[in-house]
């Protein structure tokens, strides 16, 4: 046989001669069926059989499916697996995913996880919604206490309005009963028989609380109550003159003592020094401060700031506080011991 006789009957000449086989192994796959290549080595497949690996069906010639039409479009990334890390291969039947944490799935699939937004935290407007409320929240009390306080401060301030004028009765009868049981000095004469109109008042201007006692006194009375007791020691005496010679004989006695007006106006305001009090002769009276004190009026009570120590009118002490309540008649102060002291509006 010739050579070129063997040559036609061969399948690689057959191809070598056919003028329509293309070159191109992609051409060939496009147009007519690929023919099967023998190997060298063995006859097993000259009959054109196509070698298939176990329980695949998978060609042995992976060039042939390389160069398929289905196989030139990459495998795209599916969705759910967005986040995890997943890199695609190049193989020979195309690009392939390979999942770095497949070999410890013993079923050698991709694992399943929930899809999260790249770069966004979970929850965050949940967050961000739960802090404003939070803080909302705690601005709002805040608001909410200072409103109650300033709505207390400021009923405290115009409720603890005290201001006026008032008469303290009690200190008044403790003011009649001194001058009742004490006497102009240098004389057995008491106070209680040439006084009279005498008051204890308070008086609250500007939350400043002001005590004055006064009483008013009258020369006259003083004389009176001398020329008496002098008639009374010589009675037995007066019938042996006449009215006018007996008159000049008590005036000479009065003079002589220092009895008379200026004596008197000097003897009564020396005295009445001794209480911490002035005597005006002009006016006719006495009068001195017996406490000052303070309103607090958010407290309810009174700071005594002043206090007359050489008067028997009060025991307050400086830097005592008192406690007021308001009245239907005035006010009412209570001291640390439950003593109380009525001022009653004029």
């Amino acid at each position: 046989m010739s050579q070129e006789e063997y040559n036609s009957m061969s399948p690689r000449g057959a191809q070598a001669g056919s003028s329509n086989n293309p070159t191109n192994p992609s051409e060939a796959v496009s147009g007519a069926q690929p023919q099967p290549v023998a190997n060298p080595t063995s006859n097993q497949f000259s009959n054109g059989a196509v070698p298939q690996t176990p329980n695949t069906g998978v060609p042995q010639s992976s060039a042939n499916i390389a160069a398929s039409p289905q196989n030139t479009q990459p495998v795209q990334q599916p969705q759910s697996m967005a986040n995890q890390n997943v890199a695609p291969t190049t193989t020979a039947f195309g690009q392939a995913l390979v999942y770095p944490n497949a070999a410890g799935n013993n079923f050698g699939t991709a694992p399943t996880a929930t899809p999260v937004q790249a770069g966004v935290a979970p929850n965050a407007p949940q967050g961000k919604k739960r802090i404003k409320v939070i803080v909302g929240s705690i601005l709002g009390t805040i608001a909410a206490i200072f409103l109650i306080v300033g709505g207390v401060l400021l009923y405290r301030h115009f409720s603890g309005n005290v201001n006026g004028a008032y008469q303290i009765n009690s200190l008044k009868k403790d003011l009649k009963n001194n001058l009742k049981d004490t006497t102009l000095s240098e004389t057995d004469i008491s106070y209680s028989d040439f006084t009279d109109n005498s008051k204890v008042e308070a008086t609250i201007k500007d939350d400043v609380v002001k005590v004055n006692a006064s009483y008013n006194v009258d020369y006259d009375s003083f004389y009176d109550t001398v020329k008496s007791g002098y008639s009374d020691e010589n009675y037995t005496y007066k019938k042996n003159f006449s009215d006018d010679e007996w008159n000049y004989l008590i005036n000479s006695y009065i003079v002589g003592n220092g009895f008379d007006e200026d004596g008197f106006d000097s003897t009564v305001s020396k005295s009445v020094e001794d209480n911490n009090f002035k005597y005006n002769s002009d006016q006719g009276q006495v009068s001195g401060t017996v406490f000052e004190g303070k309103v607090n009026r958010v407290s309810g009570k009174i700071e005594i700031t002043k206090v007359n120590a050489d008067s028997d009118l009060t025991d307050f002490e400086e830097g005592d506080e008192v406690s007021y309540k308001k009245t239907s008649s005035g006010l009412t102060l209570t001291d640390e011991d439950d003593n109380t002291i009525e001022f009653n509006l004029e």
